[in-house]
């Protein structure tokens, strides 16, 4: 069984590489639903509830967070703030 650490690391992944015009991670919370064993299969997703425009540029976005295991099952749910940002300069 799986502590739960597994699981948190997999949301900031869905937010994306801010080099390349992704998301600052801020902060979350989560809550935990089901234990997650060796051998699943966890889908992270992330839906977007809220923008707001920053006067220095940018948006923070807060954005609902959840965790599945390969039979649809939540194992864990939470929300995330994401600071986005333009690139500013050439991609790798």
């Amino acid at each position: 069984m799986s502590g739960g650490s597994q699981e948190a690391q997999a949301v900031p992944q869905v937010q994306g590489d801010p080099a390349r015009g992704g998301a600052i991670y801020l902060g979350q919370t989560l809550r935990f639903l089901k234990p997650v064993y060796l051998g699943d299969t966890i889908t992270a997703t992330a839906i977007v509830k809220a923008v707001r425009e920053r006067e220095k540029g940018g948006y923070v976005l807060t954005l609902d967070t959840f965790c599945e295991n390969q039979k649809g099952e939540r194992v864990l749910e939470g929300e995330a703030v994401v600071l986005y940002e333009e690139p500013t300069g050439p991609g790798p």
